[in-house]
């Protein structure tokens, strides 16, 4: 009896040891997944080359691994859109500060697990789902996919702006730049329609005429008890959008930004013509002249311009 009942022994502590504790264990992030330590190597990644980053946030016990949504969670990591994107995955059992941050901006209250937070390059909150609905997970990815092309198309464009201000064409640099400031609005409006609004935005009405938070309500839902309704009203026109977020109050601070390049330029080119330097003076004036910005600047470089040119044609 004492070698069967060794053998038992022998037979519990092995149980209680490394295949029961391993199946508690985090999973490791699939490839072409970075972990929330990387998360800092993540977002400089993103910053550098344009890139929206997403994280994926789910349970990381393997009994548990993408929690209850399982099958969602799945659906979430085969989207295509994603590849574009650079990746985090975060367990839910080491919580790290970040993303307690990223998701104290949020108005999600439901605690559905999968989570995909998506960021736009600069870190912005740009797109969210958690609650099983399968066409934000798709709408939302496209959406930060979109805002992460326009960005890099409108720091190109606001470069271009800039040197063609530098080269004294200021009133072509502002056209330049009305394009951004609609698409600002529309990308703006874009990404309010994927990301949760401010908890009080998800409400129901109680017996009593109050509105109460909803913590099962989708972003931006009202649950009238019935069917909900539509997050947001599409705006009819581009009056309607919202004012723009990425780019704010750009062709203002654009404007005078470029004013005063305009006046400096006008005192270089006054002091050439004070030292009969006209050909220097002229190469100042001319592009400004000929671009006619409505600046108090330009208006003095054109008188200016006048002088350089009788200058020129008086005898010696």
């Amino acid at each position: 009896m004492r070698l069967p009942c060794a053998m038992a022994l022998c037979l519990l502590m092995g149980l209680m040891q490394s295949p029961v504790f391993a199946a508690d264990e985090a999973p490791t992030p699939p490839s072409g997944w970075m972990g929330a330590d990387d998360f800092p190597k993540a977002s400089a990644l993103a910053k550098k080359n344009g890139q929206p980053l997403a994280i994926f946030f789910t349970y990381g016990s393997k009994d548990r691994y993408y929690g209850r949504g399982q099958a969602f969670g799945t659906y979430i990591l085969s989207q295509p859109g994603l590849r574009s994107t650079v990746r985090v995955m975060v367990f839910a059992e080491t919580m790290p500060d970040f993303l307690q941050t990223i998701r104290g901006k949020t108005g999600d209250t439901t605690g559905f697990m999968p989570q995909l937070y998506l960021l736009d390059p600069r870190g912005n909150i740009a797109g969210f789902a958690a609650s099983g609905d399968r066409a934000l997970v798709i709408k939302s990815i496209k959406v930060v996919n979109d805002l992460a092309a326009w960005m890099k198309r409108s720091d190109r464009l606001l470069d271009a702006a800039d040197q063609s201000a530098v080269a004294g064409r200021y009133s072509a640099a502002l056209r330049m730049l009305e394009p951004i400031e609609r698409e600002d609005r529309k990308m703006t409006a874009a990404v309010a329609a994927v990301v949760p609004q401010q908890a009080s935005s998800a409400t129901t009405q109680s017996s009593s005429g109050t509105a109460e938070l909803n913590p099962f309500a989708r972003p931006g839902e009202v649950d009238d008890g019935v069917n909900p309704v539509d997050p947001q009203p599409q705006p009819k026109s581009q009056e309607e959008l919202p004012p723009g977020t990425y780019y704010p109050d750009l062709i203002a601070a654009r404007r005078a930004k470029y004013e005063a390049l305009a006046a400096d330029r006008v005192q270089t080119a006054q002091n050439a013509f004070d030292r009969k330097q006209l050909t220097e003076a002229k190469r100042l004036l001319s592009p400004m002249v000929q671009d006619h910005a409505d600046f108090d600047a330009v208006q003095q470089a054109a008188e200016l311009l006048k002088k350089v040119q009788a200058a020129e044609q008086a005898p010696n």
